[in-house]
């Protein structure tokens, strides 16, 4: 850009109608001085005079720009970003226009615009003048420190303010310590009883910047007095909020007793919530949630200071009154019903699959009744859902047990749409659609319609089951009485029977192909005791799915290991599954999916072994029993 242009943009400033633009503001912050701007900028041009309107254009794009103090190399941000165009970007002014912005900048009176000025001058112009940012900062430390003035545009530009100390060299620490001593003094002189959370939030930055030592005790002190004042005004919200801080706070002293005392008044205030919430509409499931939040911030107490406190005695309380809860929270759980599906075609379907067939096509037919769900397409299908209601991804999720024990917390995608709780959320999509529909819809509709044809047509024994077992490549010898058992439970309505002694079965059968892949599925602990593996870290090797195939691997961690699934394998070995869980859909299911893995490995070695017999001409002798080699599970 020429010189000349510069030429015009000084021309067109004039100091004292600036001045007036400012004071015609709604208000002391970037939006309202960059709306006020942008009316003088299409005044000036609406009247003809193209340089002042060029001036307060400049100005309203500058006092645009959101800043991001986090960033040291772009601290400026456009405020509105579109697949198609942005607003303006400090990447969008010539050089000639910053060197402008420097001009005029000491001119102005209006600290917030003197800051953003010489911080752009400093950011952007070539060759860096550090001159601009000692300017800066300066301006920066004259924004008043209010509550007002801090929620909108004060809290960056402090922030920024001491990012900018720290970044200039030699001089850092007498700006630091200017910042420091303007913000001590402002926390010493607010109260919360006036302000809210404002003295709180000054005490923050000094953390978050590490500044603040040498008065750590009186600011520590003063966050307790702040937590305790509303802990007596009945706001527990806010005391939790000082009281925290003050931990913070007490530990720079090391005066752990402190510490461990604000921890415990910390604790006190969740139980007292948890208490509140049994009175109010919240109800149990909402204080169990309370009373575990005491018990997690009273194990933070060291245990050397516990007994100042009788702090093991409360956490016992809460473990107490959160077992009673329990059962409570499951009773506050509201059914809602959906539109029923009619699966009187599905029923019909599957009748006539199984019908009027022999014992062994019959039971092919029964053990591939339905494929295999595909993870890729449930995956899908929740990305879909996800889509059209980002709602049901946004908020994090509990999941409890039947006995009221939270099993599985999972955080929700939230706005920011991190991509690590994306996939989480995404999970919990998964995992409601299988354990929810899917699996239901295929027992009630496919599995027990063709087990009753079964039942009509066909009489099988537990030796047929057993002659099964022994054939399967995927059981592995000496298993086969207990296969057959479990096998033939189910066949007979016995599902408690059957899920019982299939599920270990099925774990074995993990653990044994695992290590016929080498895969080492033991642990040492510290003293060198070597310990197996239950199946839900067996299931999360990677060779699980190779051996397996991924759809099978996914079934088996959803029904059996999943907190968010069916959970079978873990309830069952801990005793926690009642006669009617057994007796689910769940359960009725993995027995179906034991028998699809014994048939359809059975099948395939006997179509092999058939094969075979016509290729070679003669008999190969009996089928072998299984011998460790990789299952398969397709037919």
């Amino acid at each position: 850009m020429s010189d000349s242009w510069g030429a015009d943009l000084l021309n067109g400033f004039d100091v004292d109608e600036c001045r007036t633009i400012v004071a015609q503001a709604s208000g002391q912050n970037y939006s309202a001085l960059q709306m006020e701007f942008r009316r003088a900028s299409e005044g000036a041009y609406s009247q003809g005079n193209n340089e002042k309107a060029n001036v307060y254009r400049l100005l309203s794009q500058a006092c645009s720009l959101c800043l991001a103090p986090e960033s040291a190399s772009a601290p400026f941000v456009p405020f509105a970003v579109f697949p198609d165009r942005r607003s303006a970007g400090a990447e969008d002014f010539a050089e000639t226009e910053l060197a402008f912005f420097a001009q005029i900048a000491p001119s102005i009176t209006e600290a917030l615009i003197r800051a953003r000025l010489f911080d752009l001058a400093w950011t952007y112009l070539t060759p860096k003048s550090v001159s601009y940012a000692h300017m800066a900062i300066d301006a920066y430390c004259e924004i008043p420190l209010t509550p007002e003035g801090w929620n909108y545009d004060g809290r960056r530009c402090w922030r920024r303010a001491f990012r900018l100390a720290l970044m200039i060299g030699r001089e850092a620490k007498t700006h630091a310590r200017k910042i420091e001593k303007r913000i001590v003094s402002a926390f010493q002189g607010v109260t919360a009883e006036e302000y809210g959370y404002f003295p709180l939030w000054l005490a923050d930055i000094l953390t978050e910047f590490g500044f603040g030592q040498s008065s750590a005790q009186s600011i520590a002190e003063k966050l307790e007095g702040h937590g305790r004042y509303f802990e007596g005004q009945g706001d527990l919200t806010a005391a939790q909020s000082y009281y925290e801080g003050a931990i913070v706070w007490h530990k720079k002293t090391e005066i752990m007793k402190k510490v461990a005392e604000v921890t415990y008044a910390l604790a006190e205030t969740y139980a007292s919530e948890a208490a509140a919430c049994l009175n109010d509409r919240r109800g149990a499931f909402a204080a169990r949630s309370f009373y575990e939040k005491a018990i997690q911030v009273l194990r933070q107490i060291p245990s050397n200071e516990r007994g100042l406190f009788d702090a093991n005695t409360r956490i016992a309380e809460h473990r107490k009154m959160m077992g009673t809860l329990g059962g409570e929270a499951l009773q506050e759980m509201h059914l809602f019903e959906i539109k029923s599906i009619d699966i009187s075609p599905l029923v019909t379907r599957s009748k006539k699959d199984v019908s009027q067939k022999n014992r062994i096509d019959a039971l092919r037919s029964f053990a591939n009744i339905s494929p295999f769900v595909r993870h890729a397409d449930l995956v899908a299908e929740a990305r879909k859902m996800a889509n059209e209601y980002p709602l049901s991804v946004v908020f994090p999720s509990v999941n409890m047990s039947r006995d009221g024990r939270v099993v599985a917390k999972t955080p929700g995608l939230g706005l920011s749409g991190a991509s690590d709780a994306g996939h989480d959320a995404i999970h919990v999509l998964v995992m409601r659609n299988y354990t929810s529909f899917h699996v239901p819809l295929v027992v009630q509709g496919r599995v027990l319609p063709a087990l009753d044809v079964l039942y009509m047509e066909h009489r099988i024994s537990e030796t047929d089951f057993r002659e099964l077992a022994t054939y399967s490549p995927v059981v592995m010898p000496g298993r086969e009485p207990l296969w057959s058992r479990g096998l033939f439970a189910g066949y007979d309505g016995d599902f408690a029977v059957a899920v019982h002694l299939l599920v270990p079965q099925i774990e074995h059968l993990v653990r044994c192909h695992l290590k016929a892949a080498g895969v080492t599925t033991t642990s040492l602990d510290g003293e060198g005791i070597e310990m197996e593996l239950g199946l839900s870290a067996l299931l999360k090797r990677q060779e699980v799915e190779k051996i397996f195939g991924v759809d099978p691997t996914f079934e088996m961690r959803s029904l059996l290991c999943d907190p968010l699934g069916a959970n079978l394998r873990n309830e069952l070995a801990h005793g926690l599954a009642e006669f009617a869980a057994c007796h689910s859909a769940h359960a009725v299911y993995v027995w179906w999916f034991a028998l699809k893995l014994v048939f359809n490995s059975f099948w395939h070695l006997a179509t092999q072994r058939a094969g075979q017999t016509r290729n070679d001409g003669k008999s190969q002798g009996d089928a072998p029993a299984g011998d460790g080699a990789a299952p398969e599970v397709v037919p």
